[in-house]
């Protein structure tokens, strides 16, 4: 499945999500500043495993209920995202890693 990223610039990234909510990607800056968040038009998670991944707000839980988004293992998700968007992924158990592309 071809995936478009529109934007002038495509950044990639790695992040590992374990069982605390953490942002993704995670760039260590505080919300909202970093120079990915502001301008983004799209971003694309996939998950490379090997847990589930849910995705939701900074208060994301993990598990089928409440309200989040469950990113199987090997699965893709692109997401048209606002300027300033942000994405936290939250595992029940373990840890995965989350490559994301992001067009700026």
């Amino acid at each position: 499945m071809a995936t478009e990223l529109l934007g002038k610039k495509i950044i990639g990234k790695l992040t590992t999500v374990g069982t605390t909510a953490i942002r993704i990607p995670s760039t260590g800056a505080a919300p909202g500043t970093d120079a990915a968040e502001t301008g983004r038009q799209t971003i694309l998670l996939q998950n490379l495993g090997p847990a589930i991944v849910y995705l939701g707000d900074e208060n994301v839980t993990a598990g089928d209920s409440g309200n989040n988004a469950k990113l199987a293992v090997g699965a893709e998700l692109p997401i048209d995202a606002a300027d300033g968007c942000q994405i936290y992924g939250i595992t029940s158990s373990g840890t995965a890693t989350v490559k994301t592309l992001e067009g700026v």
